[in-house]
């Protein structure tokens, strides 16, 4: 086994915990340890990632935005950017390192700037200059024309048409040239 990719929500991270416990940490050390890479795959921001994982920020690859962006040592290795203007007037754009938001709600930008750990700008326009991975839409729009990965009450998301955790893999897998038998 040369490499090892887990999902955050669910899987590593339990409903209702707030942190990595200790046996998953432990167990990413004995993964890298025995010199076997390991990645995490998340619908989460990069971000968000990073603080979930700060003692191995160093030595993981992230996978973030449900695979639009995957990332190793600050180095991005494949991205898939949301291309498509998008008008709405309550939503949160997922670049890179920032959260753009554009609302008129104080509480869902209270929230938003705890979520993001206040890596959030907040937008007079509605797109910034930087790449886009991921859309979070607060309204009761939905974009066909777009792909919806996550819905709840409260929210939508939304990343670019042919990008998945899978494909995200896939080309991390040739990026490492890794076969799939050894991951």
């Amino acid at each position: 086994m040369k490499f090892i990719v887990a999902d955050l929500d669910g899987t590593l991270l339990k409903r209702g915990e707030r942190e990595l416990n200790r046996n998953i940490i432990s167990s990413i050390e004995y993964i890298l340890s025995n010199n076997v890479a390991f990645a995490v795959s998340s619908g989460r921001t990069y971000v968000e990632l990073k603080k979930f994982f700060a003692p191995f920020e160093k030595d993981i690859y992230f996978m973030a935005n449900d695979g639009a962006i995957t990332i190793y040592k600050e180095e991005t290795l494949s991205e898939f950017p949301i291309t498509k203007t998008f008008t709405s007037d309550s939503f949160a754009l997922h670049g890179k390192y920032l959260t753009y938001i554009k609302t008129k709600d104080a509480l869902l930008t209270r929230k938003i700037l705890k979520q993001y750990h206040n890596h959030v700008k907040v937008l007079d326009s509605n797109f910034p200059d930087e790449p886009i991975y991921k859309i979070t839409d607060y309204t009761k729009i939905k974009y066909d024309d777009l792909p919806l990965v996550y819905e709840d009450r409260s929210m939508k998301e939304y990343i670019a048409f042919g990008v998945d955790k899978g494909i995200a893999l896939k080309n991390l897998l040739r990026h490492l040239d890794i076969p799939k038998e050894e991951c």
